[in-house]
Formats: C-alpha cells, sequence, structure tokens
C-alpha cells in the first residue's frame, strides 16, 4: 500500500512539473516575436536623443540620422517631417528613402510614410537631395495608426541607416 502512495505522489508531482513548464513554454512563445521582426526592433526602447541642429532641435544620432518636425507626434494626424542623414555615400544617388515603422507594445510593422492625402507607403516619393545642415536630405509626410513608443527602422534604398525611436501620442 506505501508502494502505491509513493508512485501516486510521484505521478502527481510530475504532472504538476509537466504543466508548469508547459504554461512558461505557452507564456514564452506569446512574448516571442518572429525573427525577421526582431531585426527591427532597437536595443533599447528609450526615446531617441535630441539635439540642435542650425539652432533646429531634431530627434535621432548626431552625424548619422536626425528627423525634425512640424508639432509632436500624433496618431491619426499627418505630420511633415525632414530627415537628415550624414555619411553620404556614392550608392545614395538618386535612391528612395524607405521607413518601417514597429509599435512597441503589439511589436506591428507598419507603413508610417504617406502623402498629404492619407495614402500610405513603404518609399518615399521624393528623393534624397543636398543639403548644408547634412550630406543628405529628404522631406516627407507620415501618420501613426496608434499611440505609443515607435521605432523608425530608416533605410536609403536597401541600406539600413539607422533607428529613430519616438513616443505619439
Amino acid at each position: 500500500m506505501k508502494y502505491f502512495q509513493f508512485i501516486l505522489v510521484v505521478l502527481l508531482f510530475l504532472t504538476a512539473c509537466h504543466v508548469e513548464s508547459s504554461t512558461e513554454n505557452k507564456e514564452k512563445e506569446s512574448q516571442s516575436i518572429p525573427p525577421v521582426s526582431q531585426q527591427l526592433l532597437p536595443e533599447s526602447w528609450d526615446i531617441s536623443p535630441s539635439f540642435k541642429l542650425n539652432g533646429e532641435t531634431v530627434i535621432g544620432k548626431r552625424d548619422t540620422l536626425a528627423l525634425s518636425y512640424d508639432e509632436s507626434f500624433s496618431s491619426r494626424e499627418v505630420i511633415k517631417a525632414n530627415w537628415y542623414f550624414w555619411g553620404e555615400k556614392p550608392t545614395w544617388k538618386d535612391k528612395s528613402v524607405s521607413v518601417i515603422g514597429v509599435h512597441r507594445e503589439t511589436h506591428s510593422i507598419e507603413k508610417v510614410l504617406t502623402d498629404q492625402t492619407g495614402h500610405f507607403s513603404w518609399v518615399n516619393s521624393v528623393d534624397l537631395s543636398s543639403s548644408q545642415l547634412s550630406d543628405a536630405t529628404v522631406t516627407s509626410y507620415m501618420e501613426f495608426s496608434k499611440s505609443g513608443r515607435w521605432c523608425l527602422n530608416v533605410y536609403i534604398g536597401n541600406e539600413h541607416v539607422g533607428q529613430i525611436v519616438i513616443e505619439v501620442e
């Protein structure tokens, strides 16, 4: 009889461990992100630093990539923005700028570039031009589907040139 009770206790213990382990695995799976989108996530979700560029406050990384905008970032509103790039390479000539937005909470990957009429696109329709403030610049319009923290992955042609993390109201 004691042998039977011992086996029963061991089986209950093993079953409880298996259920707990399965629950932990399911929680981990639900929090995981597909490998493709993990490349688009920033190392830190801290808002990118701001700095002055010819008296104008911009956000980004000095001497690499910066973004200026007219107002605060608000969801569902078209925002005019100027992008500044440093380190111009010959491969940038006649290339367009693309932006892939990733929302922090949902990890949704979205088009954020738009024209003034609300037509979304992955690629800005205007090519890079030269600038006195940076090696290259382009003006675009952006709109965000929801508030929260966003990581903007910026490309020139197929080259990833950097990320900017912003807060959208």
